[in-house]
């Protein structure tokens, strides 16, 4: 008589539930402050509620998730300080990367990096989601450009935390076309060869973006 292994525990990667957060944080559908269902999770993830219930704490742990006082996940608000601090976080990664791309100069990186603002500018229809997205495609040309794998997972996480918290995107009172058109200027600057032109424009517009994404109220020192 054979015995048979006890069956072992379903685990999925945490990066594919903090994808789905990510998607449901960008369509509203998931706000901060609100419950994390692991049963809706599951069923995004076509995978046993179990496994997303193990993959919980390890978001807690990156501060995408909290527990309140009746022991449920909650996706974190976060204090204007806090989102000051992202934004001063991508100033330094893209300032930096700015530096670089100015000081290689590359013409052949420089085209690629125009027509990546061209293709997002030609998009016909923009939401909230698109508008985020094509942004982040430019920004992370530039940061890829550097061909720095640890600035771009970097840039690839302060992202994903702007995405969950509904930030580097502002979409209110905005012309989509021209403002991913604005960009241009970024490369303009990155073109001219001066590395402290190119990282000053660089933090000048992520400083825009804070700006123009929090009231007056809420805004601290940049």
């Amino acid at each position: 008589m054979t015995t048979q292994a006890p069956a072992r525990p379903v685990s999925i990667p945490v990066q594919a539930v903090r994808d789905q957060l990510v998607a449901a944080a960008q369509d509203n559908t998931l706000t901060p402050g609100q419950a994390v269902s692991a049963t809706q999770l599951a069923e995004a993830l076509s995978c046993p509620e179990t496994a997303v219930q193990m993959t919980l704490p390890l978001l807690v742990d990156e501060e995408f998730l909290q527990v309140d006082g009746n022991g449920a996940y909650i996706l974190r608000n976060l204090a204007p300080s806090e989102i000051l601090d992202l934004y001063n976080a991508r100033a330094g990664v893209e300032g930096f990367s700015a530096r670089l791309l100015a000081e290689r100069n590359d013409p052949a990186l420089n085209k690629r990096l125009y027509k990546v603002i061209n293709e997002a500018v030609s998009c016909p229809d923009y939401d909230a989601r698109a508008y985020f997205d094509a942004n982040r495609r430019i920004h992370r040309a530039m940061v890829a450009g550097t061909e720095n794998r640890f600035l771009l997972r970097c840039f690839d996480d302060l992202w994903r935390r702007g995405a969950v918290f509904g930030l580097f995107a502002t979409i209110e009172n905005v012309d989509f076309a021209a403002s991913l058109a604005e960009h241009t200027a970024l490369v303009d600057a990155i073109a001219t060869g001066d590395g402290s032109l190119s990282a000053d424009r660089m933090i000048a517009h992520v400083r825009d973006g804070y700006f123009l994404k929090l009231d007056a109220s809420q805004r601290g020192p940049f």
